[in-house]
């Protein structure tokens, strides 16, 4: 991206785009697998699962400011790095 003409700053807000995406893509899977696993166990079990929106609704808050966190150190260390060393590797 850098060989391309791309800034610091542009070039670290995809790769950050890109873990919040995963991040994101991973929560409503999970969400999704908790309730296909609260159907199951209602149905074999007498289990009741209580699933409250504000639980929810923090759990996916948390989940993608971790995955941006997360996803800020290798964003910024990209940036950084060289076009020609980056292009070296290939």
């Amino acid at each position: 991206m850098k060989s391309l003409g791309m800034s610091n700053a542009g070039i670290a807000w995809t790769i950050t785009q890109e873990a919040l995406l995963i991040s994101l893509s991973g929560i409503i899977g999970g969400i999704i697998l908790t309730f296909v696993l609260r159907f199951a166990l209602t149905r074999v079990t007498t289990l009741e699962v209580e699933m409250s929106p504000m639980v929810m609704l923090l759990t996916v808050i948390v989940g993608l400011i971790g995955g941006g966190i997360g996803g800020l150190y290798p964003a910024l260390r990209a940036a950084r790095l060289d076009a020609v060393e980056a292009l070296s590797y290939e």
